[in-house]
């Protein structure tokens, strides 16, 4: 690891030292202690059909749940999201069986004119996660609005490959004066494969920004950023330095957007394969909410870890997510949600092979992928719902040595699922 990001890791969590003891006298009174929050929970069993381009076939059961905790502490909020479940094989080719889950921690301290955020997500899975909060299609969990992979290194799809991930972040924000605030932040993505089905991946980050705020709609922004990535099994390691500049604006009370750019250094320890480049980080995001429902589309584009088959690469990534509600009644509402993205990642490697350069057991070339998704979900009442769905992931590569791993996804795979939920209503816990 850079010195420069251990020195800056080192400052982040020494400066939160003396602020955390600021708000304890707070956190820790008599009014304080108790369980004050929302809590929330549901249950969901599914029948799951899967087509997959070789024309092979399965049916899966899938049995899941999820938790959500969030207090109501204005100085110090927590909360807490999990969701998981087991898939198992009922008859036909096995796909991504066994027990999934996503935990994720969220803890704030927030100061007169400062705030910091610590969060921790873990994740447990049979194949790469695609859409939803706990990434396994079919479930009946919410596709729309949520994060269509549980961690920011697994884009490669994949299946009946165990990943294990563990993403932690902490980020401190400053505010300057009343339209001027500095952030600085850092994180750690470690990425495994128990059963050896890729290989094992350390991502690592540090950045600062600056925003202004130039209006009420209007705001402006800079960030530098440190990336460094590193591998199991093989001697190299690449980084990149990011600076961008961006321009949020809200253009109305459910309609608001953000786009940046700028350049982006890349670099590695073996020259020979990954020589110094310069290239161009962007990314852009627009939002759209209301009562009924909610939409979002988001490209990014820059470095990536690899997800576990690749020694780094530059990646292109567009996502998007629509979720519209018809009915008021709580007994009979019916929601429909579609989620859907692209990607491509091109291994940095592969822009090394004029060189002469080679990479035993490395794979070195593109990989694109797209999914889509649309589920429909149809209230029985307060509490119970049927949902269908259907999700449908395409995966391609093309190589200048070797084929990809036989644990990627290659082809069409086609997954329809009917179900039944659970839901009660929100529990307001007060002390």
């Amino acid at each position: 690891m850079k010195p420069v990001f251990k020195v800056s890791i080192i400052l982040l969590f020494a400066a939160a030292i003396p602020l955390e003891a600021q708000v304890a006298p707070e956190a820790t009174s008599p009014r304080q202690l108790g369980v004050n929050g929302n809590l929330s929970y549901s249950a969901r069993y599914s029948q799951i059909e899967n087509f997959y381009s070789d024309s092979s076939s399965g049916q899966t059961a899938n049995l899941s749940g999820d938790f959500a905790y969030a207090t109501n502490n204005e100085r110090a909020p927590f909360s807490v999201t999990f969701g998981g479940g087991y898939n198992w094989t009922v008859s036909g080719t096995a796909y991504n069986s066994g027990p999934y889950e996503n935990l994720s921690l969220a803890q704030g301290i927030i100061g007169h004119h400062w705030s910091l955020q610590l969060s921790d997500s873990v994740g447990y899975h049979q194949g790469a996660p695609i859409t939803g909060f706990s990434g396994v299609p079919g479930s009946g969990e919410p596709i729309s609005g949520s994060n269509p992979t549980s961690s920011p290194d697994e884009t490669i799809l994949t299946l009946n490959t165990i990943m294990l991930n563990n993403d932690a972040s902490a980020t401190y924000s400053y505010r300057l004066s009343a339209f001027t605030s500095l952030t600085a932040g850092g994180g750690a993505n470690w990425l495994m494969f128990p059963d050896g089905g890729g290989f094992n991946t350390d991502s690592y980050l540090a950045d600062f920004g600056l925003t202004h705020r130039l209006n009420a709609r209007n705001s402006i922004f800079g960030n530098y950023a440190f990336s460094e990535y590193s591998y199991s099994g093989f001697a190299i390691t690449t980084d990149a330095n990011t600076a961008m500049f961006g321009w949020q604006r809200t253009w109305s009370r459910n309609l608001s957007s953000s786009v940046s750019a700028g350049p982006q250094w890349i670099g590695s320890s073996e020259s020979s394969l990954v020589p110094s480049t310069t290239g161009v980080s962007a990314s852009a995001t627009i939002s759209y909410n209301t009562k009924l429902g909610v939409a979002g589309l988001t490209y990014s584009h820059g470095v990536a870890a690899g997800g576990g088959y690749l020694y780094s690469g530059e990646q292109d990534s567009v996502t998007g997510s629509f979720g519209h509600q018809f009915g008021r009644e709580v007994g009979s509402q019916l929601s429909v949600e579609f989620a859907g993205g692209y990607r491509l990642t091109s291994s940095l490697i592969s822009q090394a092979a004029s060189t002469g350069g080679s990479t035993p057991g490395a794979f070195t070339g593109d990989i694109s992928a797209e999914y889509g998704s649309a589920q429909a979900t149809r209230a029985l009442g307060r509490y119970f719902s049927v949902f269908a769905s259907y999700t449908g992931t395409n995966q391609a590569y093309s190589s200048q040595n070797s084929g990809a791993s036989s644990n990627v996804l290659i082809g069409l795979w086609q997954i329809i699922s009917f179900g039944v939920g659970y839901t009660p209503q929100p529990v307001h816990l007060r002390h």
